[in-house]
């Protein structure tokens, strides 16, 4: 009797401890490594990151290193930005992170690691709302020329909306990520029901001459524009 009560308490601790069904599972489908060597070195990673589960997730972590040719790490940061937190599943965000590279010339530079983790988290969500995208090379802005990314993003909910993100990632034919950037509008700024803003952000002359140099030709925009709220 003593052990079949045992047996009981202990089936009863190893199911407490065990996940309840599926969870939001995390996977970096995409990542491309730039090395900037102007002034000073740096090194650039952009991702694309899915929830590839059955339940929402937050992304909460993520961690770069950046390699020499012998695979040893030179550097590392983990600080990222430039994306959208909350993921249902099925939904991606991109994400950016970048550290200087010190005592080291450019060339010593091989690549990168990049892991991303995340947590379940059942209090907010990201309301997602419709952008339209489009990218312009030699705009005139001022008295220079400028690649621009533009995104427009429609209110198409009956409330308004706060704190809106937008994260823009330019795209080769491919589909392979070559710059990011993001925009905020802040707790003080609304869009209104029905309304749409237009979101333009410049791509870095540094990028531009990476490009012309790797023979990287941009093509096309996707952007992400989210509000978080509460579920």
């Amino acid at each position: 009797m003593k052990k079949a009560l045992i047996l009981v308490l202990v089936l009863g601790l190893l199911l407490a401890v065990m996940p309840a069904g599926a969870d939001g599972k995390l996977s970096v489908e995409q990542e491309n490594f730039h090395v900037i060597d102007a002034f000073a070195v740096y090194g650039f990673v952009y991702a694309k990151v899915a929830n590839v589960g059955d339940q929402a997730i937050k992304v909460s972590n993520a961690l770069m290193e950046v390699m020499d040719k012998d695979g040893n790490a030179i550097t590392s940061t983990d600080y990222f930005n430039g994306h959208a937190r909350y993921l249902e599943p099925g939904e991606y965000t991109y994400l950016r992170l970048n550290e200087a590279i010190e005592d080291r010339p450019a060339a010593d530079v091989d690549g990168c690691t990049l892991t991303v983790t995340g947590i379940s988290d059942g209090d907010y969500k990201n309301l997602r709302l419709p952008v339209v995208c489009e990218y312009k090379e030699n705009v005139q802005v001022d008295w220079n020329t400028r690649n621009i990314m533009y995104a427009t993003v429609t209110n198409n909910t009956e409330d308004i909306i706060y704190d809106l993100g937008v994260v823009l990632a330019l795209l080769d034919a491919q589909g392979n990520i070559l710059y990011m950037d993001s925009s905020y509008m802040g707790s003080d700024k609304g869009l209104l029901p029905g309304s749409s803003i237009i979101v333009r952000e410049y791509v870095d002359n540094l990028f531009i001459t990476v490009f012309e140099s790797k023979g990287l030709v941009p093509a096309s925009v996707d952007a992400i524009a989210y509000a978080e709220v509460r579920r």
